[in-house]
């Protein structure tokens, strides 16, 4: 899991998927680089940890099929994009 703090106090382990409702959020219908989002979230949230964990917290999601991705997900943030499934059929 992940550890946060309480208060500046107490320590507190938490699941893996900590942040992830958060990262959501951040997430619309229209690809947007995964380096975006992440910053986002760690400014709008006050998050303490790095960019790395929330990075491969969006490829877990990514790979669990909640978020799309275009791009090269192995890379860095720089090199992919993310966005929300739609929730109707794509037509190409």
């Amino acid at each position: 899991g992940v550890r946060v703090t309480e208060g500046n106090k107490r320590v507190l382990s938490k699941g893996y998927d900590h942040y992830d409702n958060l990262l959501l959020a951040m997430c619309t219908d229209q690809f947007q680089k995964a380096s975006k989002i992440v910053s986002h979230t760690i400014a709008k949230n006050n998050i303490p940890t790095g960019d790395l964990y929330l990075g491969w917290r969006l490829k877990e999601l990514v790979l669990q099929d909640r978020l799309r991705t275009q791009g090269e997900l192995n890379k860095s943030l720089k090199d992919f994009e993310i966005k929300l499934p739609s929730s109707t059929l794509e037509f190409e």
